[in-house]
This record gives structure tokens, sequence and C-alpha cells, in this order.
């Protein structure tokens, strides 16, 4: 079955209203840039069963291959799949338009133990950075990840392959996920953080990262961890 287009601006349409690209298309032709959650997988495929109702269309954008990547909804997708449909409703949108845009977010917690640890068996290869180095890494490159705790900022160096530095994000996030609560922030500033939200002990910071990146990081194996790109669309 190809992909069956739902709806399309047409004559009826009122001057300067575009209707949503919805589509029907094959459940094995949607690719994720970002990990699930499985708890949330595991309650959507229950209720996506017994409701037989889907009220949220993903958003995706289409790959050269024929294919598409989520931008939102990881989850859905993820449970309609578990679910063994083999079709899927989904919103298309066109990634190269301006108005769609990508962020990042910074991980809030409120223990910086798990992180930065002299007597982790594995140890990341944490660096002690200034403020402005760290931030100057992760926007040149040179770094994959960042902390700022009181007690400093600390960078972890980016290798050269790509997948191995996603890879490397998830064994980072993978240190504290699950464990403490992680509240996404964009703000950096800890000070104000903490006034905020009671206690800013670090703030995990991740590199930007640009459309083709996103494109990329569908087409392998490992995804980012979940809660780091922010896609704006309007």
């Amino acid at each position: 079955m190809r992909e069956t287009p739902i709806t399309s601006a047409d004559a009826r349409t009122p001057p300067g209203d575009r209707l949503p690209d919805l589509r029907i298309v094959p459940s094995p032709a949607l690719r994720l840039h970002e990990e699930c959650d499985p708890a949330r997988v595991e309650r959507l495929t229950a209720v996506l069963v017994a409701d037989g109702v889907l009220r949220n269309p993903p958003v995706v954008a289409p790959l050269p291959d024929g294919t598409y990547v989520v931008l939102d909804g990881a989850n859905r997708v993820t449970a309609l799949q578990q679910a063994a449909f083999p079709y899927q409703l989904v919103q298309v949108v066109d990634y190269d338009d301006p108005a769609v845009t990508l962020e990042v977010w910074a991980h809030l917690l409120q223990d910086d133990r798990l992180l930065v640890r002299r007597d982790d068996p594995v140890p990341l290869g944490w660096r002690a950075v200034s403020a402005d180095d760290l931030r100057g890494g992760l926007d040149g490159g040179a770094l994959a990840c960042g902390v700022l705790t009181d007690g400093g900022a600390f960078g972890l160096p980016a290798g050269p392959e790509f997948a191995g530095r996603i890879h490397l994000l998830g064994e980072v996030v993978a240190r504290y996920k699950g464990r403490v609560p992680i509240f996404r922030v964009q703000v950096t500033d800890l000070a104000a953080l903490a006034q905020e939200y009671g206690r800013a002990a670090a703030l995990v910071l991740f590199p930007r990262f640009t459309k083709e990146d996103i494109r990329a990081i569908a087409r392998l194996p490992m995804k980012l961890p979940t809660g780091i790109s922010r896609h704006v669309i309007p």
C-alpha cells in the first residue's frame, strides 16, 4: 500500500489558512530520532488498542529514501508498531521550512552524584573546564556533553565519529535516567534555576543539533536520549 493523503489545501480553503498534510503510511517507514519511554509506550499501547482512537497524529518529515523521521510522537509511533498496526496516520511537515525550528533542552538535576563520580566503575572521561570553554566546546563540536555544578564545570570530549557521539550521550543520560527526576529547561543560570526549582545541583548541557543531524540519526541504530531535541512546529 502506498501512502494515502487524507487532507490538503483546496479551493475551499480560506486565504491564508493551510490544512494539515495528513497521510496514512506504512509503520515500518517511520524512523525515530530519539528513544522512546518504555513505560509510556506500554500504557499507550493498552489505551490505543482499547479505545481504537488516535487523537494526536505524530508529526513527521520525509527522508530522501521514502521513509519518514518522527519529529514528535516517538512513544505513539512505537506503541502502534508494538500493537502490530501495519499503517499509521501521521502529519507530514516540510522540514526545510524555516518556520519549523530545532532547539535543545538542558536537563536540570537535583542530585549530581550520579554524573561526575571519582569511583565510577566505567568512567566517562569528564574534564574540568571553565564555563566559557564549556559553552564554546559544545558550540564548536569539541565537547559531546557538559555539566554545570556549584563545584565547577565539566566537559566530555567528543570523538571523531558522529555515531560515537550519539552513543556517548546515551551513556551520560543512562547515569541518571529513571533514578532522579529530570527537569527539561532552557535556562542555563544555576542560581535562577535553584530559585525556581528549590535546588539545582547539576545542569546537563547538550550540543545543538542541525536538521541534517536529525535526519542522520534517523538512519542510525542508536538514537538520542529522550528529552534533548525540541522541535517547534507552527
